[in-house]
C-alpha cells in the first residue's frame, strides 16, 4: 500500500470515528461521498497533493458535523411536527399516513420479492455451486457487487414507504483496492460481509412479503370489498340480472362497521408488520 493510500484510508477511519453513534445507512454515504470525491478530484488534477485536497475537504470532524446537521434538517423536513392524532385508541391507524404506506409497500413487495428470489437462485445459487470448484470466483465477486445496487434500490423503496432511513449511495468499498492486484480485489470482494447479507435478503424477502401479503394485504382487500359490497352488488346485478346478489343492500349498516373494523385491525398488523421489517433492512441492507 503506498503513502496516498495509507492516507485516504487514515482519513477515512477518522471520519467514520467521528460519526459514531449515527445510523450505518449515514456513515456509509458519508464515506462514499468522501472517498469518490478525494478520487475524483486526484484523477482531474494529478498535480495536486493529497493533502490538500483533504484539506479543501474539511476536517473529519467539521465533515461529520456537516453531515449530522444536514440529515437532522433533512429529517425535521420529512417528518415535519408531530401531528395530533385526530382519534386515539383501537382506529387511531385509520388516521395514519404510515399504515397506508405499508400496506402499498406490502403490496408492491411481493411481486418485487419474486423477482429478487430468481436473481438470487438462479445466478447466486449458480455462482456460489460453481465456486466451490473454483471456477466461478471472479463472476460470484461480480455478483457481489451487484447486490450493492440491489440494496439501493429495495432501501430506496423501504425509506420512501416504511420511514427507515436507508443508504442512498452505493455501499462503501474502499477504492484504495483498485491498485491491488485482480485476485486479491476479488478475495476482498469475497470476504466483505455486506454483499452476502444483501444476499441473504433476497432469499428471505419472498416467504416473508408472502407473509405481509397474506395476513394483511388479504384483510384488507377484503375488508374493502365487505364494505362496499352491499353497494356495489346490487347495481351489478341490475345490469347483469343473471349475477347473483351476495349481499344485499339492507345488509349495509352491518358490513360497513365490520369493514371498517377489519380495515384497522389491517392497518394495526401492517404497522407491526412494518417495524420488523424496517429491522430486517437495517441489518441486511446497510453496511
Amino acid at each position: 500500500m503506498n503513502s496516498n493510500q495509507q492516507i485516504i484510508e487514515a482519513y477515512l477511519a477518522e471520519l467514520d470515528l467521528a460519526l459514531r453513534g449515527q445510523s450505518k445507512s449515514l456513515i456509509q454515504d458519508a464515506l462514499y461521498d468522501a472517498e469518490s470525491h478525494i478520487h475524483d478530484t486526484l484523477s482531474e488534477n494529478s498535480d495536486l497533493k493529497l493533502s490538500v485536497i483533504i484539506a479543501d475537504f474539511g476536517r473529519a470532524q467539521d465533515v461529520a458535523n456537516q453531515y449530522i446537521h444536514l440529515e437532522t434538517q433533512t429529517q425535521n423536513f420529512l417528518l415535519g411536527k408531530p401531528k395530533q392524532s385526530r382519534v386515539n385508541g383501537f382506529f387511531e391507524p385509520l388516521f395514519d399516513a404510515s399504515a397506508y404506506k405499508a400496506i402499498v409497500y406490502f403490496l408492491i413487495s411481493w411481486p418485487l420479492s419474486i423477482a429478487y428470489f430468481a436473481w438470487f437462485s438462479i445466478v447466486g445459487i449458480s455462482l456460489i455451486c460453481l465456486s466451490l470448484f473454483g471456477l466461478g470466483l471472479p463472476l460470484l465477486a461480480l455478483y457481489l457487487k451487484l447486490q450493492s445496487y440491489v440494496a439501493l434500490l429495495e432501501g430506496q423503496i423501504v425509506e420512501t414507504l416504511l420511514g427507515e432511513r436507508m443508504p442512498r449511495r452505493p455501499y462503501y468499498f474502499p477504492m484504495v483496492q483498485q491498485s491491488k492486484s485482480l485476485f486479491s480485489k476479488i478475495k476482498h470482494r469475497l470476504k466483505t460481509p455486506h454483499g452476502w447479507k444483501v444476499t441473504l435478503y433476497t432469499a428471505v424477502q419472498l416467504p416473508l412479503t408472502s407473509i405481509y401479503f397474506a395476513v394483511s394485504v388479504c384483510l384488507f382487500i377484503a375488508s374493502i370489498g365487505l364494505t362496499l359490497s352491499p353497494i356495489f352488488d346490487p347495481i351489478i346485478h341490475y345490469f347483469n340480472p343473471m349475477n347473483s346478489i351476495d349481499i344485499q343492500w339492507y345488509w349495509l349498516p352491518v358490513c360497513v362497521p365490520a369493514g371498517v373494523i377489519g380495515i384497522t385491525l389491517s392497518f394495526h398488523i401492517a404497522n407491526a408488520l412494518s417495524k420488523l421489517h424496517r429491522a430486517i433492512a437495517r441489518l441486511l441492507l446497510a453496511a
